[in-house]
Order: C-alpha cells, then structure tokens, then sequence
C-alpha cells in the first residue's frame, strides 16, 4: 500500500474551516480465517503511520485490494471485528471514538 502526499491548499473560505490534525502510528489490523477456509490471520493493514496536518491534503494511493479503503473505515472508526493494534491520535491526543471529531466538521457546502 501507498499512503502519500501531503499538499498545502488555502480554500477561499479558510476561516470557517476547523484546525486539527490527525496522525496514526503503526496502525495494523488482522483478520481471522482467509480465503477458501484458510486457518490463521490475515493482515489487511500492515504497520501504516501518517501524519494529516490543517491545511493538507492526503492522496491514497495502491493498486485494487491493497487495502486502501480498510485504512480510511480505521481512521473513521467504521471497524467494529478483528484485531486493531497502533494509536490514532487527533491534535495529538489519542482519539477515543469517531465522536471526538465528528462534532468539528460544519456542513461544508
């Protein structure tokens, strides 16, 4: 999997926009079983860091399968089963829960 590219921007209504930043450290998450009745775990996110900073811009990117959108639904709290292992941080304090920043996103229109 690739993560990269943080690129500054500056929207016109920069103002209204809430500063935070997010950052995960060896962030991995398994699964049990595999395919065709495979014993064992199989990690679908392999001991990924980043670091979003206000004001940047992140790009994903990989090829079909790599495990793309897992990392989002971990970052956005959406995963509930398997095993999560690594630290997810907002403004540099671990997060609890998606709640903890939910809350800081206006409609943007």
């Amino acid at each position: 999997m690739v993560v990269l590219e943080m690129v500054a921007t500056s929207p016109a209504n920069e103002e209204n926009i809430p500063k935070f930043s997010l950052s995960w450290e060896n962030l991995t998450y398994t699964v049990k079983g595999g395919l065709f009745g495979k014993k064992g775990e199989k990690a679908l996110v392999n001991d990924v860091s980043g670091l979003l900073t206000p004001g940047s811009t992140l790009a994903v990117m990989g090829p079909s399968g790599c495990g793309k959108t897992t990392l989002l639904n971990l970052l956005a709290d959406r995963i509930s089963s398997g095993n999560i292992k690594g630290n997810i941080y907002v403004n540099g304090k671990p997060r609890k829960s998606v709640s903890h920043f939910v809350h800081i996103f206006p409609k943007l229109s």
